[in-house]
């Protein structure tokens, strides 16, 4: 039986078709947000039965993400029971099936950040939630991005490049005005991208370090979990593993479908 989950997010809503017979991920979507997040959600989904034509829509489904109530009644989503999970549930989940050796997870989204500590099972222990402060979270990333004119990948290849330069505020608002400042005096743009991704991951560390304080390997998950030298420098953070587990950025959506296999009598596979 296949089953389609929906992790509809700040930046983007991602699609998923699972397997439940097979164990398997058929395929995958995924379409930003931006304003109008259940048109995205909507494209996402034509997208995901583009690439795996289904007979009939999927008599079961899986909602997740802020956004997820704005799908539970949509025709679109399935013909059978459509359930819904917390996102942090979700993601814990999906982190157990493709990584089940990692216990600590820092998912770092558009408008949040999120420590998990799970079990062997995938079950939340203890969590931190980061959702005050845009400077611990991609959109911080997303507006320097639009202010070098460049997109996320092409930023991470920039800080890539250069050498952490340091930037003394810790506030998205004035880290702008800093930054202006810094190029005023000649600080080159590598130095600068690697020195903003360098103050995340320390700001991250401040954040969650109650769950990090033992060196214990991380799976880092979201859209900056994509950038080679965020992880390299989170790793030098945290003083610990930090690892990119697969389909990161499809993890609370998989997670979503695990879930609801198992309510709908499917097992866990």
């Amino acid at each position: 039986m296949d089953i389609v989950a929906l992790d509809i997010g700040s930046v983007a809503a991602k699609a998923l078709l699972w397997s439940a017979g097979e164990g398997v991920i058929k395929a995958v979507s995924q379409v930003p947000s931006a304003w109008q997040p259940q048109a995205a959600a909507k494209e996402a989904l034509a997208a995901l039965y583009e690439a795996a034509p289904l007979n009939g829509r999927p008599p079961v489904a899986a909602l997740t993400g802020y956004g997820r109530a704005l799908m539970e009644k949509n025709e679109a989503v399935g013909a059978g029971p459509v359930w819904q999970f917390n996102e942090i549930k979700a993601l814990a989940r999906g982190l157990n099936h493709v990584a089940p050796e990692v216990r600590l997870i820092l998912d770092v989204g558009g408008q949040d950040s999120k420590a998990l500590a799970i079990d062997d099972r995938g079950r939340v222990l203890d969590f931190i939630l980061n959702d005050k402060c845009a400077a611990g979270a991609g959109a911080f990333i997303d507006g320097v991005c639009l202010s070098f004119d460049l997109s996320r990948e092409e930023f991470g290849a920039l800080a890539a490049a250069g050498r952490p330069a340091p930037l003394n505020s810790m506030c998205a608002v004035f880290a702008q005005t800093e930054l202006v400042a810094q190029i005023a005096q000649g600080v080159s743009r590598a130095d600068l991208a690697a020195g903003i991704l360098a103050s995340l991951a320390t700001r991250l560390k401040t954040q969650c370090g109650r769950l990090f304080a033992g060196g214990s390997a991380v799976a880092l998950t979201g859209g900056l979990s994509r950038l080679d030298a965020f992880v390299e420098l989170l790793r030098g953070a945290l003083a610990a593993p930090v690892m990119v587990p697969p389909w990161a950025p499809y993890l609370a959506a998989l997670g979503a479908a695990l879930l609801a296999a198992e309510k709908a009598g499917l097992g866990a596979a």
